[in-house]
């Protein structure tokens, strides 16, 4: 294929790729509440968590299944609710690549 002939001559440098065994951040970073005045009205909401590595599980999909309960945009949805209120405008649910491991 064209991939493999453009590639073929790349050395492969045998990298170990990083693996993180604990979770990013310390219990005294958890549950906190963060204050803000908003400079603009935009009713927006972003709002990110860490997942355990889910790469060993590729084959059911956890992080789309997940993805597509939080962005589901149907009457009952998180989305419907948070309009309702006035919060939000969109809402966007997903899995992103990260580092592997603190599982």
């Amino acid at each position: 294929t064209m991939a493999v002939d453009l590639m073929k001559d790349v050395a492969s440098k045998q990298v170990t790729v990083p693996e993180w065994k604990e979770a990013p951040f310390r219990e005294e970073e958890l549950q906190t509440v963060t204050y803000v005045t908003p400079v603009k009205d935009i009713r927006s909401l972003n709002i990110s968590w860490g997942i355990p590595d889910l790469s060993d599980e590729y084959k059911s999909s956890p992080g789309n299944y997940l993805g597509h309960l939080i962005g589901h945009e149907g009457p009952g949805s998180l989305l419907s609710e948070l309009k309702s209120r006035g919060w939000v405008n969109n809402l966007v649910g997903g899995q992103k690549a990260g580092s592997k491991g603190f599982g």
